[in-house]
C-alpha cells in the first residue's frame, strides 16, 4: 500500500488566480488531484516532496487538498488575492440595442455585474445575461436603455470594479413613425 501524503507548507497561501504556487510535503509521487477551496487545480509533480500548482480562475477560500492512492493531505486556509479589474478595450464601440458588446480587459474573476451608462448622468443600467468568456473577455447584451458613456464591470464579492476609458455609443433603432402619414 502507498504511504499517506502530507503537506508541510505552501509557497503562497494568498496567491491570485492563474499564479503558480509550490506545495511542499511528502509522498506526492502518485498525486492524482489537487484542489484549492473545492476547485480543481492543474498541477505537475516536480518530486516526491513538491508539486507545482496553478491557482484556478474560479478559486474560492478554503483548504488545499492533495489526493493520492495513499489518502488525502489537507493544509489550512487558502485565501486568494484578487487583483483590480481593468477594462482595456470595448471590442464593440458601438452596437444596436439588444446586440452584444465585447469587453476586453484583465482580472475578470467572479464578475457579478456589467453596467452600461444611461441618459441620466452618473447612472448605469445592468446587462442581464452577460457571459464571462475568460479572465480577459466578457460578452454583454446591450440593455434597451444604454446610452453613450463608459461601461462598468463589477465583482461585488471582491469589492472591486473597473470602468472603460472608451465610451460606448448605441446605434439608434427606429421602431416606427407617428403620424404614419401626413402632408407632403
Amino acid at each position: 500500500s502507498e504511504d499517506a501524503p502530507g503537506i508541510s507548507s505552501i509557497s503562497n497561501s494568498n496567491a491570485a488566480p492563474g499564479d503558480s504556487i509550490t506545495i511542499n510535503g511528502i509522498n506526492f509521487r502518485q498525486a492524482m488531484s489537487v484542489t484549492i477551496g473545492h476547485q480543481a487545480a492543474s498541477f505537475s509533480i516536480t518530486s516526491n516532496t513538491q508539486l507545482a500548482v496553478t491557482v484556478p480562475d474560479d478559486v474560492i477560500s478554503g483548504d488545499v487538498l492533495v489526493t493520492t492512492n495513499g489518502g488525502i493531505a489537507k493544509f489550512g486556509l487558502f485565501t486568494p488575492t484578487f487583483p483590480a479589474i481593468t477594462v482595456n478595450k470595448l471590442q464593440t464601440i458601438s452596437g444596436s440595442i439588444s446586440g452584444i458588446a465585447y469587453i476586453s480587459g484583465s482580472n475578470f474573476y467572479r464578475v457579478t455585474d456589467v453596467r452600461f451608462s444611461t441618459t441620466a448622468p452618473g447612472l448605469f443600467t445592468g446587462s442581464s445575461g452577460f457571459k464571462v468568456i475568460n479572465s480577459t473577455m466578457i460578452a454583454a447584451p446591450i440593455p434597451i436603455d444604454a446610452a453613450w458613456g463608459p461601461i462598468l464591470v463589477m465583482a461585488t464579492g471582491r469589492n472591486v470594479s473597473g470602468q472603460s476609458i472608451e465610451k460606448f455609443v448605441p446605434i439608434p433603432t427606429i421602431y416606427g413613425f407617428f403620424p404614419v402619414s401626413g402632408m407632403s
